[in-house]
């Protein structure tokens, strides 16, 4: 059985118990520039936050239900107890590790041997003001079979050569995909909140400022071109801004300031 496989049998016990809680949204098709963008109304954004509250839920013993498999002595592979595509998996730390630093090389590597065995659109919320709902350290994955297409991945991929990816009129990285130590180089010790974001062949790295423009939420997925809002008021936000002006209200154009990265307790 393939590791996606293992994912989506554990994903039916997980519906049928009740421990998986997919958010219902709206989805929006928003072009901006030639970038088919998805906005997606969360119908049901609340109950994510009401659970976000709960003591460490990455803290071992894992929930049986959600657990996909264990990943060597130091990581395990999850399902996303609250997801908004099929099949998203998180790839957590056995040990608590602060989900405002950077990941380390071992997760790094780790997330790449999921990645091999899952295509799909890996992504990290690099502390609280880059979207991270919860401080102890996860990485995520969306297998390619989950998502219609990945909007801006041909804009990446053309900027492999450029550089730049075109649209991002902000601070931004391209890198090599499935790399840790050009990822670890850009990044540094101390990058401030930062989005990670990528698929076996690009990653892209964006200083983060802020995470959320005009009361939307704004997570690492918005610049692989999924953005979110909580209302229909929140939708026409995102439209009367412009999906590109609300990624570069989000990243950061300066050295990072101090940031209220306190998480809910």
């Amino acid at each position: 059985m393939t590791l996606l496989a293992r994912a989506r049998a554990t994903a039916v016990g997980a519906l049928r118990d009740g421990a998986l809680e997919p958010l219902a949204s709206t989805l929006h098709a928003v072009d901006a520039g030639g970038v088919g963008f998805e906005v997606r109304q969360l119908r049901s954004f609340g109950a994510k936050t009401r659970g976000s509250l709960a003591a460490d839920p990455f803290e071992p013993p894992w929930p049986a239900a959600l657990l996909v498999e264990e990943l060597g002595e130091h990581h395990a592979l999850l399902l996303n107890k609250f997801p908004v595509f099929p099949d998203h998996l998180l790839i957590v730390t056995r040990r608590w590790q602060d989900q405002e630093s950077p990941p380390d090389r071992a997760d790094l590597d780790v997330s790449f041997q999921v990645l091999e065995a899952v295509d799909g659109l890996w992504f990290y919320n690099g502390g609280r003001a880059a979207g991270a709902s919860q401080p102890h350290r996860h990485l995520q994955l969306v297998p390619r079979a989950s998502l219609a297409g990945i909007p801006l991945e041909m804009r990446w991929l053309a900027a492999l050569h450029s550089g730049q990816v075109d649209g991002f009129d902000f601070p931004h990285h391209v890198l090599p995909g499935r790399q840790a130590d050009p990822i670890r180089a850009a990044l540094g010790d101390d990058p401030g909140p930062h989005t990670l974001i990528g698929t076996r062949d690009v990653t892209i790295v964006v200083p983060r400022g802020a995470s959320s423009v005009d009361g939307q939420p704004v997570n690492s997925l918005a610049y692989a071109g999924f953005l979110a809002a909580k209302t229909p008021d929140g939708v026409a936000a995102v439209i009367r801004r412009g999906p590109f002006g609300v990624l570069a209200a989000a990243a950061r154009t300066t050295a990072h300031p101090a940031v209220n990265t306190t998480f809910p307790t």
